[in-house]
């Protein structure tokens, strides 16, 4: 779903605004990759610091816990007991690693329903000045419930307030028929005004969910240690 182009008719004519490494057991244990540096997250953030219709911090972080990625000391293959200790911590970070990759995962395949939450909500705002059916929402919740997003308060302009045109012979109500046109365009170019900056700042929105999405899974996994 796309962003619907924007616009409400004034009284002459107004424009359109418009994706693990396995864990090998051989001598010993390989590390699982991790699917995301933390300080990434961080810093894509930083970056991306203006506010749409939301706060800039609106959006969640992964709330997964970073997996230890000390690597302990390789041993000898003659020490038995050394390397069952090495495995046996191995095991551990890897179990740490699986925990957060597959929280990782949960967390981005729910990007595209705040996404489409959010152009379910200004699309139906567009939908309605045009008086056209509203998309359906997303049927999930993402990592935000659903309905989070807020509508616009964009004043429609009240059609029916402008009345019919008079006949161009009465010039005492054509007079006042043209007063009332140009209050409705002025509230016309108003409500579209309004609507457009709404639709800026979702996209401004969208942008931030996706900046921290790229942040999560742009990386991809990392090439696992190489067998000793």
């Amino acid at each position: 779903m796309a962003l619907y182009g924007l616009g409400f008719r004034a009284v002459a004519a107004v424009g359109l605004v418009g994706y693990f490494a396995g864990a090998m057991r051989h001598s010993f244990l390989i590390l699982l990759a991790v699917l995301l540096p933390a300080a990434a997250l961080t810093q894509v953030w930083a970056q991306d610091a203006a506010a749409g219709n939301l706060p800039a911090d609106f959006y969640p972080k992964p709330a997964c816990v970073t997996p230890n990625s000390t690597k302990p000391p390789t041993p000898t293959l003659s020490d038995p007991g050394a390397v069952a200790s090495y495995n046996f911590k191995v095991g551990q970070i890897n179990k740490q690693v699986t925990a957060y990759n597959s929280c990782m995962q949960a967390y981005t395949a729910k990007v595209d329903n705040d996404i489409q939450g959010i152009l379910a909500t200004v699309n139906g705002a567009v939908a309605e000045a045009m008086g056209r059916a509203a998309p359906p929402p997303p049927a999930a919740a993402g990592n935000l419930p659903l309905g989070f997003y807020p509508r616009n308060n964009c004043t429609k302009p009240d059609r029916d307030a402008l009345g019919s045109a008079p006949s161009p012979a009465d010039r005492e109500a054509m007079t006042a028929y043209n007063l009332r046109a140009k209050t409705f365009n002025s509230q016309t170019a108003a409500f579209n005004s309004c609507l457009a900056a709404y639709q800026d700042g979702a996209k401004r929105d969208i942008g931030r969910i996706q900046a921290i999405s790229q942040a999560a899974t742009g990386h991809g996994a990392a090439e696992p240690s190489s067998r000793q």
